[in-house]
């Protein structure tokens, strides 16, 4: 094959050529002198002279401009026009009749039209822009297949095909590689239909047989019908690949020197069509590094990335052509076009897709495209598109091409984010930076993160060598702590996202490769899965960063040596059940007594939380500060979030969050929003009834306010002051009901506390024990507040149906009913006596 396109077309006249120029086979004892032109595709008719005059200069204009490579003989022409007459002579075209005469306007002409710069598109591409027309002309629908996985046209010798209804995901790729074409569907079935038999699960679900054909004619360019299945093969060498075209369902691995020979077959004016799901390839290959399976190795050499979004089941109407997708081309023609103009809403509309893909799957795309094309961009970003506490960016426009910024930002190996001194930090001269640092992970918990003491520089990528991996896969490398992404948010003072992971696969044979504009704590975070496992890495091209863990016997030698200076820009302290991440500067003078009493107090917190429902920990928690969060002045969660005014220095110059005496009697009551977030991962929706999320999560605030600070329960603020104020007031209108009373958060937790001042704590821990032992299935707020009341009630032996009912929550008869035999309780306080005669007791 590599011998016939070379006899075909030279290498001088590739780029020229391309396109259009015939690879047709010619007989052995052929003497017919080849034109540098050749034949064309999309009108194969033999064409008046002044019109492949025109095509041909396109060509050469086209080549000129955008510094493809010439022949040298062609080169060496002083006017394009003796060029053109020379071909039109070897095609056999007379050049009577006024037409000679005509050679230099038509030079002028084709020239005029593609005037010196390379945003005209030369007709080579105009040629490519219209593979999707071409591929749908005559074909009425594309049948639409579920969970067929996005493809992402990256380099410019790529096309979008097919896209979903929306125009969000892009189905069908079409690409070149050198003298060869490809075709690349989302979903591997596909491959089917292109051969002798197809086989549709169903008749209705069909590829359109015209679509089969124009796609074959296309990759083949009119040259070949017959094709040839490759799936189970792995030896190039055993392949007849002459005049047919290749169909590869991409879910059949490939070593990477079929796909070297795969792709020079292509360099050569081969054809191929094939086909890979995301989804697949993870599910069957999870143990081999992503971009070392086949079908990724080949999209990688073509410019186009494999996503993991796909279909669903409910978008599989059948396809129609979209002219947009002429519009659309490739992934770097479209961001260089809005970067441009920026205003065009469609075309930002489009960029804001793309960063979604782009940031689920940076190292796809990274390995996809080259990132010299998009360095000049974001180096010369404009400093209004810079977050920052005093530039808060809130203009939709602004915010768009921010995001974008940030996307693109990941792509680049070398590239440091602009801002990133401010928050999340940066050095002021290049750290030193370690090698063959060997760290150790025994999972103990789902998908924790274990901090590996060392710190990623921003714009300096790290190397990592897995050892030893025992147990489950599914470990991932994560670069970064501050997990919240702000993109819907109404303003950004930092860049958007400013964390990278990438998975690791159990076979690795060589190092991963890893980077991040913006820098980070670096972690191994453990596998989803129940099954026992651990892992073993060597690092290297890292700093070491401040730690203290309270499991550590020797902690206060190693801080004390080391630990507390070391050059890392973010510190993790653990505790046994929480650990926090803060900024280095913020501890560097702590001593070790002062860090065990804070993280005691926090590990009390925690365990607090565990005592009152009556489950355990698995898991440490963890807790973020950050100079944005996505919501909220904190957040649950893992990790749990807040704003850096926990940072402050207290009276002892230690940062309010490290310093336990601060905590204990913050507001002369202690901490309440960090047990509140804690108590958002306790609770248990069996028990919350709907909108009172930030009601039964206070009940934990309750408790630890009560039992780890000392506090007598009913002197906490929030039954006395305002709040009280407000509950009475609530109490004395003449609306009480389910959705008034739930309107205040703290009106909604007063009966919380009435409950734990009359009945103690203990039957809240064998109430919750109740639900977590019997897991009940509720459908409505009616049915949950049943339980709640038929539940408690039966515990203390008392009927709390006129209490509910007091704040308005309304009982139905039949539990009120079960519950008449027990006496009413007398509850007398400062609510009860509020409004007399409105509780019976």
């Amino acid at each position: 094959m590599e011998d016939e396109a070379n006899e075909q077309i030279s290498p001088a006249d590739s780029q020229a050529n391309n396109e259009d120029s015939s690879v047709n086979k010619q007989s052995a004892d052929s003497s017919e002198e080849k034109s540098v032109m050749g034949e064309n595709d999309y009108d194969r008719e033999i064409q008046p002279p002044k019109k492949v005059a025109q095509r041909f200069l396109s060509h050469l204009v086209g080549c000129r401009h955008n510094n493809f490579h010439i022949d040298s003989e062609i080169a060496s022409f002083e006017s394009m026009s003796e060029v053109l007459e020379k071909n039109l002579e070897k095609l056999g075209f007379s050049l009577e009749g006024g037409w000679g005469s005509q050679l230099e306007d038509t030079v002028e002409e084709v020239e005029g039209s593609s005037e010196g710069t390379s945003e005209n598109i030369p007709a080579i591409d105009q040629e490519f822009d219209e593979v999707a027309r071409r591929l749908f002309n005559g074909v009425a629908s594309f049948y639409n297949m579920s969970y067929t996985s996005a493809l992402l046209p990256l380099a410019a010798d790529t096309r979008a095909v097919v896209t979903s209804k929306d125009g969000k995901l892009f189905l069908v790729v079409a690409a070149r590689l050198g003298q060869g074409r490809c075709l690349l569907f989302g979903r591997p079935d596909y491959m089917n239909y292109f051969g002798e038999n197809a086989s549709p699960a169903k008749p209705e679900e069909t590829l359109d047989p015209k679509f089969v054909e124009n796609a074959k004619q296309w990759v083949s360019r009119n040259r070949w019908t017959e094709t040839l299945r490759i799936d189970e093969t792995d030896q190039w060498a055993s392949i007849d690949v002459e005049d047919k075209i290749l169909v590869w369902k991409g879910t059949w691995n490939k070593s990477e020197e079929f796909i070297n020979s795969l792709c020079d077959y292509l360099e050569n004016g081969g054809a191929l069509i094939c086909g890979a799901s995301h989804w697949q390839l993870d599910e069957f290959y999870s143990d081999i590094e992503t971009s070392k399976i086949g079908f990724n190795r080949l999209c990688s050499k073509l410019g186009v990335a494999l996503m993991d979004k796909y279909l669903t089941e409910e978008d599989t109407e059948p396809l129609k052509f979209s002219p947009d997708l002429v519009a659309f081309r490739n992934f770097s023609n479209i961001f260089q076009t809005w970067m441009k103009d920026p205003s065009q809403s469609r075309i930002s509309s489009m960029i804001c897709e793309l960063i979604d893909i782009i940031r689920s799957n940076p190292s796809q795309i990274a390995s996809a495209i080259s990132s010299s094309n998009l360095v000049d961009v974001v180096e010369n970003i404009d400093s209004d598109l810079i977050p920052s506490k005093s530039n808060k960016i809130k203009d939709n426009n602004l915010k768009t091409r921010a995001k974008a910024f940030n996307a693109i930002a990941f792509l680049l190996p070398d590239f440091k984010l602009p801002g990133i001194k401010e928050f999340p930090g940066d050095f002021d001269e290049p750290p030193e930076t370690v090698t063959n640092e060997v760290v150790t992970v025994k999972k103990l918990q789902s998908g924790e993160w274990y901090c590996t003491g060392h710190y990623v520089v921003a714009g300096l990528p790290f190397e990592m060598k897995v050892i030893e991996q025992t147990g489950e896969s599914g470990w991932y490398v994560q670069i970064g702590s501050h997990t919240d992404d702000l993109t819907d948010c109404d303003e950004y003072r930092r860049w958007p996202v400013i964390t990278t992971s990438q998975r690791i696969p159990k076979l690795l044979s060589e190092s991963i490769n890893m980077y991040s504009p913006v820098g980070g704590l670096l972690y191994l975070v453990a596998p989803t899965g129940d099954e026992a496992s651990s892992i073993t890495v060597q690092l290297s091209n890292v700093v070491p960063t401040p730690t203290y863990d309270l499991t550590d016997a020797n902690r206060e030698t190693k801080w004390n040596t080391s630990g507390k200076q070391a050059d890392g820009l973010w510190a993790d302290l653990a505790g046994n059940y929480m650990i926090l991440s803060v900024p280095s500067a913020t501890i560097r003078n702590i001593d070790t007594e002062a860090l065990d009493r804070v993280l005691e107090l926090y590990d009390n917190i925690v365990l607090a939380g565990y005592d009152l429902c009556g489950t355990t920990s698995t898991s440490r928690e963890r807790l973020v500060c950050d100079e944005q969060i996505s919501c909220g002045y904190m957040h649950s969660g893992y990790p749990i979030m807040s704003h850096l005014d926990y940072l402050k220095l207290t009276e002892r110059n230690i940062p309010y969050i490290l310093d336990e005496k601060a905590l204990r009697n913050y507001g002369g009551e202690g901490e309440w929003g960090i047990p509140h977030e804690l108590g958002h991962n306790r609770q248990k929706d069996w028990w919350t009834f709907s909108d009172t999320d930030d009601i039964t999560c206070n009940i934990f605030s309750l408790y630890v306010t009560n039992t780890v600070y000392g506090r007598d329960l009913w002197e906490i603020s929030v039954f006395g002051g305002s709040c009280a104020e407000n509950a009475i007031a609530y109490l004395s209108g003449s609306n009480q009901s389910f959705e008034e009373w739930k309107k205040d958060y703290y009106v909604g937790l007063t009966i919380y506390g009435q409950l734990a001042r009359e009945f103690g704590w203990d039957s809240f821990k064998a109430i919750f024990r109740t639900y977590e032992n019997t897991q009940p299935e509720l459908n409505s707020d009616q049915e949950k507040i049943d339980l709640w009341v038929k539940t408690f009630s039966e515990q203390v032996q008392k009927n709390l149906v006129p209490l509910f009912q007091l704040w308005g929550l309304i009982v139905s008869d039949a539990i009120a009913n079960k519950l008449e035999d027990f006496d009413i309780p007398k509850i007398d306080d400062q609510f009860i006596q509020a409004v007399p005669g409105k509780y019976p007791a």
